[in-house]
């Protein structure tokens, strides 16, 4: 004798079924991110941080986030939170960009940042391609994944700086929490060409 599934349990069961694809890492129910995603991220890791060149004092005083933070940890921070596709974008002195991804987040305080020699050199790549950063609430290890020029011009000349490259509907931004942070008029989040290596 065949048993049958009643209306109500397949309704259950769906509805169980689709939940459970909705699922993320719990900051969205927009498993595949978004531009809406985007904005809410990016806002709250600019209410969460204030700029800080010392570690200390807000270097703007309207500046009102919990924690000290800079380029490297308003970056890290909005990689960790936002649920679709994303790469960390760094520009170093030389002027070379590198486009970054975590392969592992390490415990809280596993490096200390305040014993930095400079509080803004939070990233550094001590032999290849992989480095450790040592942030105010995230500490991990990343891994260089290209060194393709960045053409977007608000962002050319952006030496010794991190920021963000988000993927929503399709397209590429430029997401930069911490230039929002200290200026949010003179800052858009803009699309970009799609980097070649993603392609």
């Amino acid at each position: 004798m065949k048993k049958s599934i009643s209306f109500t349990g397949f309704i259950v069961a769906a509805l169980f079924i689709l939940s459970f694809l909705s699922c993320d890492n719990g900051t969205t129910s927009n498993s595949g991110g978004g531009m809406d995603e985007i904005l809410r991220v990016e806002k709250e890791v600019r209410d969460l941080f204030f700029y800080s060149s010392n570690g200390v004092n807000p270097d703007f005083s309207e500046d009102t986030g919990t924690y000290p933070g800079v380029c490297t940890d308003y970056a890290m921070e909005f990689y960790y939170r936002y649920t679709g596709k994303v790469y960390l974008v760094t520009m170093g002195n030389d002027g070379v960009t590198g486009w970054h991804t975590v392969i592992e987040w390490l415990p809280a305080n596993t490096f200390n940042w305040r014993t930095n020699a400079n509080f803004g050199g939070n990233v550094s790549y001590p032999s290849g391609d992989i480095g450790e950063y040592d942030g105010v609430l995230r500490d991990a290890r990343l891994t260089a994944v290209s060194n393709e020029m960045w053409t977007e011009q608000s962002h050319a000349n952006a030496v010794f700086h991190m920021w963000c490259a988000a993927l929503a509907d399709g397209k590429w931004y430029l997401v930069d929490p911490t230039w929002r942070d200290t200026n949010l008029a003179n800052n858009p989040i803009v699309q970009i060409t799609t980097p070649s290596f993603t392609r």
